[in-house]
């Protein structure tokens, strides 16, 4: 628990800076975004997580949670496989 209440608020932060970063013209606007979508997206996890919770407990829950990170996951290395070949195919030229 100690490792993940630090590593928790570093992740945000380096987060956050990297969102301000994309277009300092547009800070204040990305900002509001990532807030309403964090916002909603807690709201909408407890709705749909209450009755996993309620009928196979917190087990089920993270199970449900990390089979929903599996498809990010699987876009996240194909980008990066993806780049890497770019990147092969202009170190040849």
């Amino acid at each position: 628990m100690p490792a993940w209440g630090v590593a928790n608020p570093i992740a945000l932060n380096l987060l956050l800076r990297r969102l301000g970063e994309l277009d300092p013209a547009q800070r204040g606007a990305i900002m509001g975004l990532n807030s309403a979508v964090t916002y909603l997206c807690v709201f909408v996890g407890a709705l749909l997580y209450r009755p996993i919770f309620l009928h196979l407990g917190f087990a089920a829950c993270a199970w449900a949670s990390a089979m929903l990170v599996l498809p990010a996951l699987g876009w996240a290395l194909e980008q990066r496989r993806r780049k890497q070949a770019v990147l092969r195919c202009r170190s040849e030229v």
